[in-house]
């Protein structure tokens, strides 16, 4: 094969996960947040223009928010409970506002983390050689079908905000812009986990054939195989036994980029992640002392209105949580998969030895996603954040009952 024709082969595996991930880069093209220019079929990072094209999308968002919110503020006369309600909530809005101005410097300065990590995934398909375009097909249609959803769910949780008679449309609409930017990037990062989670699925399967087409197979493997697959159709990747197979190797390889790849969406969604967490529970803690109040005085338009924006904050860190949690039970699998292979003493030694490095190399990439080495995001997490959520509203209704 020639170098041209390498390079075509390279240009057409990352085509194809642009093309799967279009959706969900759309979205953030609205909001002027580009992660990379494709230019003659070659990414690059994005221009001066593209720069200041997004700041000044920002700033269409931003400065009217500002101004209305200033304005709102300065109309206040008598600073009583529902007043005061109101500033927190607008507060807790004004954190998602500076997240999103924090998230347009970031984009900025990170387009090429983000081309290595488009490319760093066209390495791992080709290195598990995936040109299959049905796969790549049924993956845009999965990440279409999560947009909708995400997309229709956020929407019937925003509706009863504009049911408010204190402030116009005009200002909801700018709220519910900014708010939209902020769990549309926790979505985008649930997706490029997804995409990568493909890989490893990938991955786990050429393990499994391997083993089952094994002869003289005894392994205890049927609880990977739920849907009772006949793997005498499926591609054996790794195919006979012997002591010139080093196809185990390129797998542990291929492992490797995808431990590179998730270090790449730590370094780009890190402070998204902390923000998410961080504006969430203020956020929900706010809404939970505003709906007692509003409870109080009868006032149901706003329970409904506080009840269906709480459900939708949990259910968003709950799918990040259980998203990031899938992708670590998944290495555990590839562990199991692998330890399989280590124990069976009927294949050439040189396999089993490429099994050991593999398992040496699982044991030191974690696929836990974390933010500043301070919290992983796993369903543990979104346990403690019920946990300690429940506590300050015990705490508030406590204080409510002697204000």
């Amino acid at each position: 094969m020639s170098n041209t024709q390498r390079k075509r082969n390279k240009i057409i595996g990352a085509d194809r996960i642009l093309k799967s991930i279009s959706p969900v880069m759309k979205l953030e093209n609205i909001y002027g947040l580009f992660r990379y220019r494709l230019l003659d079929g070659k990414l690059i990072p994005i221009s001066a223009t593209f720069k200041i094209y997004g700041i000044i999308i920002m700033c269409i968002f931003i400065i009217p928010f500002v101004s209305l919110f200033i304005y709102y503020t300065l109309q206040i006369k008598n600073l009583n409970t529902e007043v005061v309600i109101n500033l927190a909530e607008d507060v807790s809005i004004l954190i998602m506002a500076t997240q999103y101005v924090v998230s347009m410097i970031i984009f900025i300065r990170s387009s090429e983390r983000n081309i290595r990590l488009i490319k760093v995934l066209a390495k791992i398909d080709n290195t598990l050689q995936m040109h299959n375009s049905i796969f790549f097909k049924s993956s845009r249609k999965h990440v279409q079908y999560l947009t909708l959803i995400f997309v229709v769910l956020y929407g019937l949780s925003s509706v009863p905000q504009f049911t408010e008679e204190s402030t116009s449309i005009i200002y909801h609409i700018f709220v519910t812009a900014i708010d939209f930017e902020r769990h549309m990037e926790i979505f985008v990062l649930c997706i490029f986990v997804k995409i990568l989670m493909d890989r490893l699925d990938v991955l786990n399967k050429y393990l499994l054939t391997f083993l089952k087409l094994k002869p003289n197979n005894h392994s205890v493997l049927s609880l990977y195989n739920k849907k009772h697959e006949d793997f005498r159709t499926s591609p054996n990747y790794i195919g006979k036994a012997s002591e010139s197979n080093f196809k185990i190797r390129r797998l542990a390889a291929a492992f490797d980029e995808i431990g590179e790849v998730k270090s790449l969406i730590i370094e780009i969604f890190d402070f998204q992640i902390f923000m998410s967490l961080l504006s969430t529970f203020v956020f929900v803690i706010i809404m939970i002392w505003s709906s007692i109040y509003y409870f109080h005085s009868y006032n149901n338009s706003e329970i409904i209105d506080i009840s269906s924006q709480c459900a939708f904050e949990i259910l968003s860190i709950g799918f990040m949580c259980y998203t990031c949690e899938a992708m670590n039970l998944k290495r555990d699998k590839t562990k199991i998969l692998v330890n399989e292979i280590i124990m069976d003493y009927e294949l050439p030694k040189s396999m089993r030895i490429q099994a050991k490095a593999f398992m040496e190399l699982i044991q030191v990439t974690p696929l836990n996603i974390c933010t500043y080495d301070m919290f992983s995001i796993d369903v543990k997490l979104m346990l403690k954040f019920i946990s300690i959520s429940t506590t300050y509203i015990i705490v508030i209704i406590q204080i409510s009952h002697f204000v």
